[in-house]
């Protein structure tokens, strides 16, 4: 039985010697290179990489979390803004009422002049904002936002330094088509109304 078993095995070596190196390569594994030394992530591991991209695309999905882009807002449409009409919460007869505006907004910003309620010229320059809009039917639109920016006028009636002056100027909007109305508030001051033409 062992004389068998070693004539076995010796024909084996010899088939091996006879069929030469080539024979001993054919059945070699090759492994890349960039797989040497590379480790299986644990489990725990994928579960953290998984749970931070979904973080990721809740982020982008929801800029808004925080409440600050709403305060912020979006930039106000482009417009040509004119007339405007006033009412003072502490009125007199000296004050004027009709201002003859001529502004207007570009990319979330505004420049404009008027006569204020001294009759003195002001030039503004701002941002406009709109952090709330709404489409109602038959091409209505009703927007709320603000503007506020320096302004150069004011010798009374608004706190000033050298003539300028910063109000904030809160608004809302009544739009048909590109033909519009803006109802302003200037806090603790006065209420105005001005014609606006979005382009």
């Amino acid at each position: 039985m062992r004389a068998r078993l070693w004539t076995i095995v010796m024909f084996m070596i010899m088939g091996l010697l006879s069929a030469g190196p080539a024979a001993w390569t054919q059945t070699t594994v090759s492994v890349p290179a960039d797989a040497v030394g590379a480790r299986i992530p644990d489990q725990a591991a994928v579960e953290t990489l998984a749970s931070a991209d979904r973080v990721d695309e809740g982020a982008k999905e929801s800029p808004d979390r925080d409440g600050r882009r709403f305060w912020i807002g979006t930039p106000a449409r482009d417009a040509v803004l004119l007339g405007l009409w006033s009412k003072h919460f502490h009125s007199t007869d000296d004050y004027r009422t009709r201002h003859n505006l001529v502004g207007i907004q570009y990319q979330g910003y505004f420049l404009a002049t008027f006569a204020n309620s001294y009759s003195r010229q002001i030039y503004a320059v701002g941002v406009a904002r709109t952090i709330w809009e709404k489409e109602l039917k038959h091409d209505w639109r009703l927007d709320v936002g603000y503007k506020v920016g320096p302004m150069y006028g004011y010798r009374e009636g608004a706190p000033n330094l050298a003539g300028f002056s910063v109000l904030p100027v809160g608004c809302i909007g009544l739009t048909y088509h590109r033909i519009g109305i803006d109802l302003n508030l200037v806090p603790g001051n006065a209420l105005s109304v001005n014609f606006r033409i979005e382009f």
